[in-house]
């Protein structure tokens, strides 16, 4: 059964984290981590493994070499995964300070998305977003013009002041994230603004009615038509010559 320790340089709460990452990789443990008799526990547990064993492969039954046992299975089955950010002074200091992140481990270096992987990524993150196929690819086409462009201008901002922007995928996945956001916030302040305007509706098409009837008749329409163009409905005082007309 093999298993994988991920380890990202967000998690580095203390330096000293490193230093047990850097012995696991160099010696496959990490120094008076088990207690005596954890370390008897374990012994005991290899014993029974390396009965099982060919005998030309059994130890000698010593603590030591069952314990070098269980160090030997534990190399062979967990894979240390390291993820880390290249960028500023953290990640060379580091570097020198502890040799095995490099002298014990293969690195895979992540360059600059290309232009069909900041498609696919925008499209697969939009993808549930409520809206037409033709405003979905017009915002994927926006986040990847940012990106690229913020990119370019980075790079101008180096070649004028000698100064760097670093953009990386991180940024582009914040970015979407950030858009995300923003629409759902703004489309909830718009149902709302909505609900707001219909309620008014409702409310002063109930506020007309009781004009109407308190008043008699003519005079009702004319309190009706004189309020309404008080608050800017232009439309109101014109349905209320109307009505008077027809009445006369």
């Amino acid at each position: 059964m093999h298993g994988v320790f991920l380890f990202t340089d967000t998690q580095i709460k203390r330096e000293s984290f490193l230093e047990d990452v850097n012995n696991l990789l160099n010696a496959g443990e990490v120094p008076n981590l088990f207690p005596l008799d954890e370390k008897q526990e374990i012994c005991e547990k290899m014993r029974q493994l390396d009965r099982q064993r060919d005998k030309t492969k059994q130890t000698d039954g010593s603590p030591i070499a069952l314990f070098n046992m269980f160090i030997d299975r534990c190399r062979n089955q967990l894979h240390v995964v390291l993820a880390m950010s290249p960028i500023g002074d953290a990640f060379r200091n580091r570097l020198r300070k502890f040799p095995a992140l490099v002298n014990c481990c293969t690195i895979d270096w992540f360059q600059s998305w290309p232009e069909d992987a900041l498609q696919a990524v925008a499209s697969r993150f939009l993808e549930e977003l409520e809206m037409s196929e033709d405003i979905r690819d017009g915002c994927i086409d926006m986040c990847k013009s940012f990106h690229t462009s913020t990119i370019e201008l980075s790079t101008s901002f180096f070649v004028e002041l000698q100064r760097y922007n670093y953009v990386t995928p991180t940024s582009y996945l914040e970015l979407i994230s950030t858009f995300k956001l923003l629409l759902e916030n703004k489309r909830r302040r718009a149902r709302g603004l909505g609900l707001s305007g219909v309620c008014v509706c409702f409310q002063r098409s109930d506020e007309d009615e009781e004009a109407v009837r308190g008043g008699s008749g003519e005079a009702g329409f004319r309190g009706l038509a004189s309020g309404r163009h008080a608050d800017g409905a232009g439309g109101a005082p014109s349905a209320a010559k109307g009505c008077q007309q027809r009445g006369g």
